[in-house]
């Protein structure tokens, strides 16, 4: 299984620690507004040694596509890709979050990617599997401490939750093409983004992770099929309407807020699916969460379910310090050309 160090504010020049976030701005071009990209972090070290960073940022989203394409070429030949990532579909992401940014130490967006149809395969079999123990829905908060729907401590026995959770894994295994995460240290994150920074570019520690697994998703289907994604996030996670506004400020499409759970709307009463990978999403933020901040005592000791989704393929990610500060100094940068801060404030 793949190692997975977890840089904790400092960049490590060993560790297989990649982050990708970009920030667009509109040129105009034949008459149109036109894309480009002024802001590439990308930390993971080639064969070669070489790094990509803020210095090395591409003017154009095509120039960056290429090469991470080369560099895909590579480690493509490394990764193991379920036969399912190949179908000829859409594909749609599922991220939660976990953690808060005025009350905790991280912010953690998690997630999975497949295509609309595995997805569908996937509801049937997450859906028969909490059937068995006559569940709606599956709560992983509750499940560790064993409140809510598991506070029944005669039937949720030790053996039973075991059960239950080796069993919602495999079918997470057997449906997932990818998993995404990326933590940011709130007390990092505040002492090294400024507040007039956090307000131009409309960021708190949830669009910062947020946008960041975006990115990788983009950079995992660059070396694959390049298919359009559809990204879904949990409903009700703070820094929803920033989110939204910060893509279509890049020209991206807006992302789908669902709720994991079958739900009632408000006004017509009629019933809500939930989508359920949400629900599997839940699983793997609140685990890369408790890993976070157990890492400074524990070290790089996963538990028992984070093992348990090593076969999906995907590392974690952070932001260091140093790459926060290249964060702001970047954003101080594009903000003092008036031109460009005129172009981006018209988007």
């Amino acid at each position: 299984m793949p190692g997975w160090r977890f840089v904790h504010g400092s960049r490590s020049t060993d560790a297989i620690c990649a982050l990708v976030f970009t920030l667009l701005l509109a040129l105009p071009a034949l008459g149109a507004a036109e894309c480009a990209w002024v802001l590439w972090v990308y930390s993971l070290q080639k064969s070669t040694g070489e790094q990509y960073s803020v210095q090395l940022a591409r003017p154009t989203r095509q120039e960056c596509d290429r090469e991470v394409r080369e560099y895909g070429v590579t480690r493509a030949g490394r990764t193991r890709t379920p036969h399912h990532a190949t179908l000829s579909a859409m594909y749609t992401t599922a991220f939660d979050a976990s953690g808060k940014e005025d009350d905790q130490d991280y912010v953690v967006v998690a997630g999975f990617v497949s295509t609309a149809k595995i997805w569908k395969e996937f509801d049937r079999a997450w859906r028969s599997r909490l059937a068995e123990d006559q569940l709606a829905f599956f709560h992983m908060r509750e499940w560790h401490h064993r409140t809510g729907l598991f506070r029944d401590r005669e039937y949720w026995t030790r053996e039973r939750c075991s059960r239950l959770i080796d069993d919602l894994l495999e079918i997470i295994l057997s449906h997932a093409s990818a998993k995404f995460s990326c933590a940011v240290i709130n007390k990092s994150y505040a002492a090294n983004i400024s507040e007039a920074n956090k307000r131009r570019f409309l960021l708190n520690a949830y669009v910062l992770a947020a946008r960041a697994v975006i990115e990788l998703v983009h950079e995992w289907t660059l070396y694959r099929d390049n298919r359009p994604v559809e990204h879904v996030f949990e409903e009700g996670d703070e820094g929803k309407g920033m989110l939204i506004e910060r893509m279509q400020i890049e020209g991206l499409h807006k992302p789908s807020f669902r709720w994991g759970k079958d739900t009632t709307h408000r006004r017509t009463k009629a019933s809500i699916p939930g989508f359920t990978p949400l629900q599997a999403s839940d699983i793997y933020a609140y685990e890369v969460f408790r890993f976070a901040k157990d890492f400074s005592t524990k070290g790089n000791v996963k538990s028992d379910v984070l093992r348990g989704l090593d076969p999906v393929h995907g590392e974690p990610r952070t932001f260091s310090i140093q790459d926060l500060q290249q964060l702001d100094g970047m954003i101080d940068q594009m903000a003092a050309d008036p031109e460009f801060w005129a172009k981006h404030r018209s988007l």
